[in-house]
């Protein structure tokens, strides 16, 4: 029995209650994880009853969009790390379909490529078997390994989209957002309500994503009767930029507390507008810079090493990498040149602040 208490641990003195409080807590919501955690047989049996009931629905409704959702379900709660972030994405990408509809239509999708590419590779080793013969290896590669490459690449396709389309939602926002405070801040100073300032601001003027943005909160106000501080708080929740929260996120605080918003939109749109010039000045500087590396990589380079080439060619059966002079001058001419310039191009276009 003394053993058994020796093996314990001991609370000190110096212990606070609020320390055995955490700790306690911390126990406890472990062996709630543990409990809770299923084995491989139950999730398997978790993925066998999903089928069925997914399999029981499409015969009842004959529908393949819910046989499709009740099969990919409870995937889609097993794995929140990956799919969580990509359902805030699909919400701020203002994408039509709901976050589960988008996802069971990438995971379709890529099965249906896995299978499909499958079919490819065999008909066509099927056909032309004689030249893998005594081969199994490539005969995997071609029926296994490029099918699954394949399901993959298209997986990241369909699952980074949203991401990028956020992010263009978020740029276009933060673009407009100087010219479109500026002009809220312009109608409000006349003495017109906020709600009436933002309904006349999408009508007659037209400001990208910021326009989709406050579109919404109108949205709100005239199909759920909600006042324009609730509407704004569902919208500044789902929005994919920061700066349009933290201006919505003002907007109600000022108005809930009965400050001077006509103050506060002026103050907003200097602010945007500080922003907005120094990105442009950023930008500018940026630009000067990729014409110094185009000069010295795209134009200088290519005519150093086309010159160092010809001097070469006048060596009797120079060789390069295995190849002769006037080989590598096509392959440079032809091929490095011109990629080296569209993936300039690529980064110009990239680096480019929304107009």
């Amino acid at each position: 029995m003394k053993q058994k208490n020796s093996k314990r641990k001991k609370i000190t003195k110096e212990e606070t209650a609020l320390d055995l409080k955490k700790k306690l807590i911390k126990k406890g919501l472990i062996k709630q994880q543990q409990k809770n955690k299923k084995s491989f047989f139950e999730e398997l049996n978790s993925f066998f009853e999903s089928s069925l009931i997914a399999l029981y629905e499409f015969a009842k409704t004959k529908n393949i969009n819910i046989f499709l959702n009740a099969f990919f379900i409870d995937l889609i709660k097993s794995y929140p790390f990956i799919f969580e972030p990509l359902k805030k994405k699909i919400i701020a990408s203002n994408i039509s379909e709901i976050p589960e509809e988008y996802i069971t239509k990438t995971m379709s999708v890529s099965v249906f490529a896995f299978f499909l590419f499958f079919v490819v590779e065999f008909i066509k080793n099927f056909f032309f078997f004689s030249f893998y013969e005594n081969s199994i290896y490539l005969l995997i590669f071609d029926l296994a390994i490029i099918p699954t490459l394949c399901t993959i690449f298209i997986g990241i396709i369909f699952y980074f989209e949203p991401f990028i389309i956020a992010n263009k939602r978020k740029k276009s926002i933060e673009t407009n957002m100087p010219f479109a405070i500026d002009h809220l801040s312009a109608i409000v100073s006349t003495g017109i309500p906020p709600e009436i300032a933002f309904k006349m601001v999408v009508e007659y003027s037209s400001y990208g994503e910021f326009g989709v943005e406050i579109k919404k909160i109108i949205n709100r106000m005239n199909s759920f009767g909600e006042d324009i501080n609730k509407s704004m708080s569902f919208v500044l929740k789902n929005t994919p930029s920061e700066k349009f929260r933290e201006f919505i996120y003002g907007m109600i605080s000022v108005l809930e507390g009965g400050g001077n918003i006509n103050e506060y939109l002026n103050e907003m749109s200097n602010v945007a507008m500080f922003d907005y010039k120094i990105k442009r000045k950023k930008y500018l500087a940026d630009l000067s810079s990729f014409a110094d590396i185009y000069t010295i990589l795209l134009i200088a380079a290519p005519f150093f090493i086309i010159a160092i080439l010809t001097i070469m060619n006048l060596v009797p059966d120079a060789m390069i990498f295995g190849m002769d002079i006037i080989s590598v001058m096509k392959f440079t001419i032809y091929g490095i040149i011109p990629i080296f310039n569209i993936l300039f191009i690529v980064s110009l276009y990239v680096f480019q602040p929304e107009e």
